[in-house]
């Protein structure tokens, strides 16, 4: 029996010792995954810091190095894809324009000329030489020349390439035994394609072809004479302007030009011509001058430097450093100087449809002005170079520039589009503000000004959000669309009297629903007030207020059967029944300045934000069956609204404030929530993505940013090279519609990571330096095939 006790006392002890061991054996291994849980947290706390780290070094480069900071940027968010690696890609975007570069090898014989060329007029190909015996044609984004063409002739020099008006062919002005009185100089054509020669018009040594670098036109019409300029020994060193015929070859000339070039040759700027051929612009070191081709009379003269006409003859871009002038643009018509930039410009040129005009200088960059104010738009900078010839593509979208780094480059200047898709939305240029944006499914209506100030009629832009078609245009603005995107809403604006033999001016007068696939008019709602736009002072009756100081805001319910305006220059809100056209109930506050109006998302309700002077800056709130005013909230602050959206589930109302930020709402008290600092000075617009996890916000610091609903946490923000942002919109959860200020174009902003990371790679143009590497403990460091790849 004692036996049997004490082997029962060793089990038991034998028994709480192993459970002894199989506790201790679980603790390890609850210690040692928590070792492992915290070894992984730290990594990846390592890893965003230093994807965080690499993101702040990016933004600190952007002026200093676009391109180190597109790197860096990029590794930032291949890394981890968080609000400042997303923040860093966008921002290096926007400073990034270097889409293309290709080098040549000098030519032996005048190592200090350069590079000059030309861009094929949809922007897809380069031709450029070095002004020695070799010409090359590249695909822009192609590893070698589509062709070239190789003169082995001694003394032979290409000395300018352009392509053809059409983009077709390649013409090149190439000069054989350049160094003697024997010389002489041909215009070849090639295919643009093939590279194949189809012509060549020999031109007779006397009167000799130009030597000036650049000398012909970003685009060459090979149809009509071309201008030109003959000098040589043979003519007794006698500078003549005038026309050169393809065809007949034979040359014109017009005005003897020695005496201004004798000390100043090198600084000639080409002769030119309008699309008619009616006038002819020439500029020197000494007077320049316009001259009527049909009566050979002077039509406009000035002291002198480099001159380019316009295509219908009524504008001269002239002056320049040959001159000591500044690059000033004048009115031919009647002699005035539109506008004068200082700087040390050597050529210029109008762009495509006259709204932009870009110039070379000798400070190492392009520049890219406002035709209308001469303001600049664009400052692009070679890289140790100085651009001798530039060309823009038709759509203004992209510049090539050729330079004394022997390198042709191609830059973008898209501006609004570093990363997606660009939509035009008016066909002529704006200087008015992009008023509004309203989306309905895949249709958007876009509202611009004229474009000109003293013909400001609104436009309204109707696109296909999915193949960037225009649907329709209409004149007017303030547009509203239907959620199906089968309707447009609008203030029609049209030219009548203001009074009996009054002139006529722009007025806004009805509001307009049509059908937005075949125009047809719905229903059309006459209104009490008719607006004036110009002058701003005249406004008919039935407006209590002058005009200048108001707005309207037109909203569809959400299965489109109703239409409600807000209209600050009546003091009124309405509603309408969208298929009669009859009023369904409206409501006048006088003062209260009815800013916007908004339906909930059960279309039971709608609300009509004012900004009057208190105590009528208010929210007001309306049944809709019957109409009625439910109650109205105080809002405070004296802040403005631009704009309202309702959450999809009906829960909160967000709205755009003056103070800069983006004011909530909670529709169940309407009471004001806490808002969330929008950072734009003046928030102009706010928009909630159809899933209603994403707030975006735009501004007049020309910004987006974007947050999630549920936390209001920051996803990325992106500062666009605009002053001012005037609307955004969701397309869908990663992408934004987003319209300037001012302008005549759209992009589409993507906050997709993978997105994003291929449009950076796709731009990357060089990889890290050995010592970049070093410097930001970039290991191994990366191949330019590896960084485009993404397999770095």
């Amino acid at each position: 029996g004692a036996s049997a006790i004490y082997a029962n006392g060793q089990r038991i002890e034998a028994n709480e010792q192993r459970a002894t061991a199989v506790d201790s054996a679980v603790e390890a291994d609850t210690q040692r995954d928590v070792a492992e849980q915290q070894t992984d947290l730290a990594e990846e706390l390592a890893f965003d810091a230093r994807s965080d780290a690499l993101a702040a070094s990016a933004i600190n480069q952007v002026d200093a190095d676009p391109d180190l900071a597109l790197l860096l940027a990029t590794e930032a968010l291949a890394r981890e894809a968080q609000p400042a690696s997303l923040t860093a890609v966008h921002q290096a975007l926007q400073q990034q324009r270097l889409l293309f570069q290709v080098a040549m090898e000098p030519n032996p014989s005048d190592t200090r000329a350069g590079a000059v060329g030309g861009m094929d007029p949809a922007g897809d190909r380069l031709v450029i030489t070095t002004q020695g015996p070799d010409l090359e044609v590249w695909e822009i984004d192609g590893e070698e020349p589509e062709w070239s063409e190789n003169y082995e002739e001694p003394n032979t020099v290409v000395r300018d390439a352009r392509f053809s008006d059409d983009g077709t062919a390649v013409v090149a002005f190439v000069i054989f035994d350049s160094g003697t009185n024997a010389s002489r100089g041909e215009l070849v054509v090639f295919d643009a394609l093939t590279g194949s020669r189809t012509s060549q018009i020999f031109i007779p040594k006397c009167p000799f072809a130009a030597l000036f670098p650049s000398s012909m036109s970003p685009y060459v019409g090979l149809d009509d004479p071309l201008p030109w300029v003959a000098v040589g020994s043979e003519c007794r060193l006698r500078f003549e302007a005038g026309l050169f015929d393809p065809v007949s070859k034979v040359f014109s000339p017009v005005t003897d030009i020695s005496a201004g070039l004798q000390n100043n040759w090198n600084q000639f700027g080409a002769v030119t011509t309008d699309a008619a051929t009616r006038y002819l612009a020439v500029g020197a070191g000494g007077p320049g001058q316009v001259i009527d081709l049909v009566t050979g009379e002077e039509l406009f003269g000035w002291e002198g430097g480099m001159s380019t006409l316009s295509a219908n003859g009524t504008r001269l871009l002239a002056g320049g450093q040959a001159a000591g002038r500044p690059l000033t643009l004048w009115n031919l018509a009647n002699g005035e100087e539109l506008w004068a930039v200082s700087g040390l410009f050597t050529r210029g040129w109008f762009g495509n449809d006259e709204a932009v005009i870009y110039a070379t200088s000798r400070d190492g960059a392009t520049h890219v002005f406002g035709a209308d104010t001469g303001e600049l738009i664009h400052r692009i900078a070679e890289d140790q170079g100085t651009p001798l010839a530039a060309t823009m593509s038709r759509d203004g979208t992209r510049l090539a520039t050729f330079g004394t780094n022997f390198r042709g480059s191609v830059w973008d200047l898209g501006g609004l589009r570093p990363e997606g898709i660009s939509y035009v939305t008016n066909s002529t240029p704006r200087l008015h503000m992009a008023a509004s944006a309203a989306r309905g499914g895949n249709t958007i209506a876009v509202w611009g000004g004229g474009p000109r100030e003293e013909d400001e009629l609104w436009e309204t832009t109707v696109l296909d959000l999915e193949t960037g078609e225009q649907l329709r245009a209409v004149t007017g603005g303030a547009p509203a669309v239907s959620s199906d995107g089968r309707l447009l809403a609008y203030r029609v604006v049209e030219r009548v009297p203001i009074s009996e033999d009054a002139d006529v001016h722009p007025r806004v007068g009805a509001v307009r629903v049509i059908d937005v696939s075949t125009g047809e008019v719905v229903t059309e709602i006459e209104v009490t007030c008719h607006t004036f736009l110009l002058p701003a002072e005249a406004v008919s009756d039935g407006c209590p207020i002058s005009g200048g100081g108001g707005s309207w805001d037109l909203e569809f319910s959400p299965d489109g059967g109703l239409l409600g305006m807000a209209d600050s220059y009546t003091d009124f809100v309405y509603i309408w029944d969208v298929a009669t056209g009859e009023l369904v109930g409206s409501d006048q506050r006088p003062g209260a300045n009815m800013r916007a109006v908004a339906f909930s998302p059960d279309g039971r309700q709608a609300v009509a934000l004012t900004a009057g002077s208190n105590p009528d800056h208010r929210l007001r709130v309306y049944g809709l069956d019957p109409f009625v005013l439910v109650g109205s909230v105080r809002v405070g602050g004296g802040n403005t609204f631009a704009e309202m959206v309702f959450t999809p589930d009906g829960a909160l109302l967000v709205a755009a404030s003056s103070d800069g930020t983006i004011a909530v709402f909670d529709t169940v008290t309407w009471e004001a929530v806490d808002p969330i600092p929008a950072r734009h000075g003046t928030t102009l617009d706010v928009a909630i993505s159809d899933s209603g996890s994403l707030i975006a916000s735009a501004g007049e610091d020309g910004s987006v940013r974007v947050w999630n609903v549920s936390d209001r946490f920051l996803v990325t923000e992106v500062k666009l090279d605009v002053s001012e942002i005037a609307n955004v919109e969701f397309i869908d959860d990663t992408h934004l519609f987003v319209t300037a200020g001012f302008g005549n174009k759209a992009i589409v902003i993507t906050l997709d990571p993978d997105e994003l990371l291929m449009i950076a790679r796709d731009r990357i143009v060089r990889t890290f330096t050995p010592e970049e590497c070093t410097r930001f403990e970039i290991d191994p460091c990366p191949t330019l095939a590896d960084l485009k790849s993404g397999s770095a």
